[in-house]
């Protein structure tokens, strides 16, 4: 439900202008839950994987899943949301939706990202989505978006992972979280991580192009 009757974020809401897809508003549970499932009746699904850390409760940053459609036997539709720490409820008092924006499925052109020597795409056998989900990047009206999960191979971890193409890279100097790890674009092209261990999801990330 709506948690904007306690505290003043308005309503889960959607927007969707010239083919992108805009949240806004806060939800809450009172069933109480390490996750829970959850669905708008008018959402727009991205035809990407989306795994976006979102605000949640006194500060705490929780983890929200939205994924498109899958074949059958499987969900048509995945929406979670969960915690950093299971079974705390911060998810379930607040959810911010704040800043979730996704091109709408069907109307976006993803071009891969070539990877560095030592890294390829994460493709776990037990997440549907992730396989071929390659990390990728789409460009419309100055703004860029990301999706795709990806690895480093070895023991090393961390450092640039692919170069951006010219239209795609921003003015200055960028530095964006990503779970507990740090993203850095360069005005360059290339794309640098560190900080992190396992797998690097780029989902849901997007930039100003003048950023």
């Amino acid at each position: 439900m709506s948690a904007n009757n306690i505290f003043g974020t308005g309503d889960p809401s959607e927007a969707i202008i010239n083919g992108i897809v805009y949240w806004t508003g806060s939800m809450r549970n009172p069933n109480d839950g390490e996750y829970h499932d959850f669905g708008f009746d008018a959402v727009v699904p991205p035809d990407r994987c989306m795994d976006t850390s979102v605000f949640t409760y006194g500060g705490h940053i929780g983890d929200l899943t939205n994924w498109p459609p899958a074949p059958p036997p499987q969900l048509d539709m995945l929406q979670e949301i969960w915690d950093e720490a299971p079974l705390s409820g911060y998810s379930d008092t607040l959810t911010s939706l704040v800043g979730v924006t996704y091109p709408e499925s069907g109307q976006a052109s993803w071009q891969p990202l070539n990877l560095q020597t030592g890294w390829s795409a994460n493709t776990p056998d037990d997440t549907y989505c992730i396989q071929g989900d390659a990390p990728s990047y789409y460009l419309q009206d100055h703004v860029v978006y990301l999706s795709g999960e990806l690895t480093q191979n070895g023991s090393e971890v961390g450092g640039v992972f692919a170069v951006l193409p010219p239209a795609a890279r921003p003015l200055h100097d960028l530095w964006l979280m990503t779970g507990s790890s740090y993203l850095h674009i360069r005005p360059d092209g290339e794309m640098d991580w560190s900080g992190g261990s396992g797998a690097l999801s780029l989902a849901d990330i997007s930039y100003q192009t003048s950023s």
